[in-house]
């Protein structure tokens, strides 16, 4: 495994039919980035080396928080390799895993940021053409992200595709159109990304077969179920905005990922938008925090984490041996429940199985547990509440957390109390809605509270803050601000760009071309500003070569280049 000076690789992620995927650091900047580099027994074979060339140009035409960045494109030792950001998280293939169906209001929010990456790279006339979970990325911030422009197609260059090359993709996402083998545009992609929401909403993939033809067949003339038909659960109207999504005729879908964000928009709302990015973070396996889900979401098929055997012991034990009186009182419904025999009330065991399996010696734990409470047993309405809790926690089967600190009782003889302190007074809020456009991690008092957009819903203390926006190519926006209140400020901001520069030595007369605009012939007249990241240079002269490069332009930087064009004979 070859490195390049600036690449230095961790670990392999995972390894394809066509490429392996790294963890590395760039060396130059000290950050975690993704190497994807195309197996070295097909840098031979033009098509898959076209493809993936072809993947690196599309990806890095573009820049949208939705959508992976590419940092780099090259070849090191014979063998292409592109890089891009890391993105902490997970597919939404592996999350489908553990998770179906998954709530409808959720499923909206991550097919919803996966319009605005399409609305991004449509606008730029790249459609993706295989849109599916496994190339679709939840952050650990929430964010989801577009990642995979391998089949990408710049509908306009002026390049022919073939039947054979236009059926590329995964088979069980295609769209009609293209299983037939004809020409895709981007309402292809909203036909997968329609496929995608039916398997959130109901769990099951509508075109699964037992071979490549049969999914091809069903594709093509199956007339699936509705979702509400798999899952009542779903509300009509998201039944509606799926069904569009997968018309069969490209002209009865959505026409653009526009309108189908703001299908979702006119549904949800920008406000319940901006809430359920925010949470989307708790569909990972390995949440930075700790994520509740409402019953609600519990109950739409989304799996419970398994409770902690130690906290459920030690509440029974805690209520059994601490109740007394309380506990010769439950009903035999009561006792049950709660795994109570008669005469067991003063020596209790623990006996539920789901429990008993995960504690090594439960009988044991629970001995000096009981023993270390009998003497200072809680008041009376302390215990009811201990067992109501338990009751309803076994009801529901949701996660409850109590603390019960024993009270000890108060000797007769003793001085009374001193009168107990005034409560503190009430923490006194105010609202702040804050967006920054095109992306920005949002700071407030140099504490990181989210990225935008959507905007972000922020509580904060009466006074004064300071809001920060910060993006690694554009300028940073720092604002100090008064909250009152009971009262909602917003901000709505746009970050300008940083800029970079190019100073360029070539030939007289060599025309320059940055992304496809002619900017002028040599010798130019000054240096070239230009918009930080990625851009395709172009030099085309007469009886020379034309020349093309990806660069890159680093924020308040001068990338010299000195270019000699070669001459045809």
């Amino acid at each position: 495994m070859s490195e390049s000076k600036n690449i230095k690789i961790i670990q392999t992620v995972a390894s394809g039919g066509t490429a392996v995927l790294f963890k590395a650091v760039q060396t130059s900047l000290d950050r975690v980035v993704a190497v994807k580099r195309l197996h070295q027994h097909l840098t031979d074979d033009e098509n898959f080396t076209r493809r993936f060339i072809l993947e690196a140009k599309a990806a890095a035409s573009l820049d949208h928080e939705n959508i992976v960045h590419v940092i780099d494109f090259g070849s090191e030792g014979g063998c292409y390799q592109m890089v891009m950001e890391y993105v902490e998280g997970e597919s939404l293939g592996d999350i489908l895993e553990r998770w179906r169906p998954i709530k409808s209001d959720v499923a909206l929010a991550i097919v919803y940021q996966i319009c605005l990456g399409l609305e991004h790279a449509h606008a730029k006339g790249i459609v993706h053409r295989d849109i599916k979970p496994g190339n679709i990325m939840i952050t650990e911030y929430g964010r989801v992200k577009i990642t995979d422009f391998g089949l990408a197609k710049l509908t306009q260059a002026a390049t022919s595709q073939t039947a054979a090359n236009s059926i590329l993709g995964t088979p069980l996402y295609m769209s009609p159109e293209q299983a037939f083998g004809e020409s895709v545009d981007q309402r292809s992609d909203l036909f997968s990304l329609g496929t995608v929401l039916y398997e959130l909403l109901s769990g099951k993939q509508p075109f699964a077969s037992e071979n490549y033809m049969g999914v091809i067949q069903n594709i093509i003339h199956k007339e699936i179920p509705t979702v509400s038909e798999i899952n009542p659960d779903v509300p009509v109207e998201v039944e509606a905005i799926a069904s569009k999504a997968l018309a069969k005729d490209r002209e009865n879908r959505f026409q653009s990922a526009r309108e189908f964000r703001e299908s979702i928009e006119d549904y949800l709302g920008v406000l319940r938008l901006s809430e359920l990015s925010e949470s989307l973070r708790v569909l990972l396996g390995n949440p930075t925090s700790t994520q509740v889900l409402h019953k609600a979401a519990t109950d739409s098929g989304i799996r419970r984490k398994k409770r902690s055997p130690w906290g459920a012991a030690a509440l029974l034990a805690f209520a059994l041996v601490a109740a007394g009186s309380v506990v010769a009182v439950l009903n035999p419904t009561v006792r049950e429940r709660l795994g109570i025999a008669v005469g067991q009330e003063k020596n209790p065991q623990l006996t539920t199985d789901n429990h008993a399996a995960d504690v090594a010696d439960p009988a044991s734990y629970l001995s000096d547990f009981v023993a270390s409470i009998e003497e200072t047993p809680p008041p009376e309405p302390v215990v009811r509440k201990v067992i109501d809790t338990i009751i309803s926690h076994e009801t529901t089967q949701e996660t409850v957390y109590v603390e019960v600190k024993p009270e000890p009782v108060p000797d007769k003889t003793e001085e009374p109390e001193p009168p107990k302190e005034k409560p503190a007074p009430k923490v006194r809020l105010g609202y702040l809605s804050i967006n920054a456009r095109p992306s920005a991690e949002i700071y407030v008092d140099g504490v990181y509270k989210g990225d935008t957009p959507p905007p972000l819903s922020l509580k904060l203390t009466s006074g004064d803050h300071k809001i920060e926006c910060r993006h690694p190519r554009y300028e940073g926006y720092a604002e100090n601000l008064k909250i009152t209140t009971g009262e909602l400020s917003r901000r709505e901001i746009t970050l300008k760009k940083l800029k970079g520069i190019i100073s360029l030595a070539t030939q007289e007369g060599a025309e320059l071309y940055v992304d496809g605009v002619l900017i002028g012939s040599t010798p130019l007249l000054k240096p070239i500003e230009l918009d930080a990241g990625p851009h395709m240079l172009t030099l085309k002269k007469e009886g020379f070569y034309t020349w093309n490069s990806n660069v890159t332009v680093e924020p308040k930087k001068v990338l010299p280049l000195r270019i000699t064009l070669s001459p045809k004979y």
